[in-house]
């Protein structure tokens, strides 16, 4: 087994950890059309067993190809899944005979034999479960998560609402928890002017501000985040819109249309509303009196994370809101 060779095709958060894992054991070759990502990771690399490349032919000496390009969705939320085609036929150009290829992409039920395996043996001109083989892999990292790393995380498979869809079934339970889960955005926007409202404040012109932009705690991934939908919510009340996010550049921040803060303080603007959108390390490190320190007289917070005490808010004189 160790004479064998391991491609890993798409080196981000995904298939970069599992390189370097499998280099333990296994000779890998890292496969990545991005030139600037592969030249920095060759020119750091430390690991006889690595090798990391932008030329597709080297995929040819591997017996196993893991896939692991990205899945984002539309802006109708529809699965794309471009990335996952091209890579396919990458991979089949360079398939060699004997090989096992395994997608690791985030996919919904059924792409692996529906759309990667035509491709492939299209490119390869080779038939699948003869002249090679094909699996799937459910994604195995959970970034910022340092107690479940890849190796004592718990698989978990998605998209099973999209494949019911294309079948004609729809599962309500599912898509109920769906709706309410894309409905909270717009609902944590409602409590912030409800707060608002309930100290007598003019909505219009009022100064928010959302404490972490990203799509969970401590990773600085945007992706998908529900802040994007938040904020134009709140944009609705004409309302004045800022972000803080110390895992963000400046750019990152203002790509949500707000305006960006580089520090918690009252230098820049005085708020009147705080939305506590994400449970970053730094925020469970911040009190409340620090927070008061930036808002205008009767502060009002929104806890979407529940990272402040209700009852010792109150004694401070915010106006508390949380899920």
């Amino acid at each position: 087994m160790k004479s064998k060779t391991v491609c890993i095709v798409g080196l981000g958060y995904v298939g970069l950890p599992l390189a370097e894992a499998f280099s333990k054991h296994l000779k890998v070759i890292g496969f990545d059309i991005d030139k600037e990502k592969v030249k920095r990771l060759s020119e750091s690399n430390n690991e006889e067993n690595i090798e990391f490349t932008t030329d597709p032919s080297e995929i040819k000496q591997a017996d196993f190809i893991l896939i692991c390009v990205p899945t984002p969705v539309t802006k109708s939320k529809e699965p794309d899944l471009r990335y996952v085609k091209s890579a396919a036929e990458i991979v089949g150009q360079h398939l060699k005979k004997g090989a096992i290829a395994v997608l690791e992409s985030t996919i919904y039920p059924g792409v692996t034999e529906e759309i990667v395996k035509p491709i492939l043996e299209k490119e390869s001109k080779m038939k699948c479960g003869i002249d090679f083989y094909l699996g799937y892999s459910p994604e195995r990292i959970n970034p910022g998560d340092e107690e479940h790393d890849l190796t004592r995380i718990t698989k978990i498979v998605a998209g099973l609402v999209y494949k019911a869809k294309e079948l004609g079934y729809h599962p309500q339970v599912i898509l109920a928890g769906r709706a309410i889960n894309d409905s909270m955005p717009a609902h944590v926007a409602e409590m912030a002017i409800k707060g608002l409202n309930e100290v007598g404040k003019v909505i219009k012109g009022s100064k928010v501000l959302i404490m972490g932009l990203t799509y969970k705690e401590n990773v600085p991934d945007t992706r998908e985040s529900p802040v994007k939908e938040m904020v134009k919510e709140l944009m609705e009340f004409n309302l004045e819109v800022y972000g803080y996010d110390s895992l963000l550049s400046k750019e990152e921040i203002e790509s949500f249309d707000v305006k960006a803060l580089k520090e918690l303080n009252a230098k820049d603007a005085k708020m009147d509303c705080v939305i506590v959108a994400v449970a970053h390390d730094e925020f469970k490190k911040t009190k409340l009196e620090d927070v008061k320190k930036f808002m205008n007289n009767k502060p009002i917070i929104v806890d979407v994370r529940g990272m402040f005490d209700e009852e010792e808010a109150k004694r401070k004189g915010f106006c508390y809101k949380r899920l």
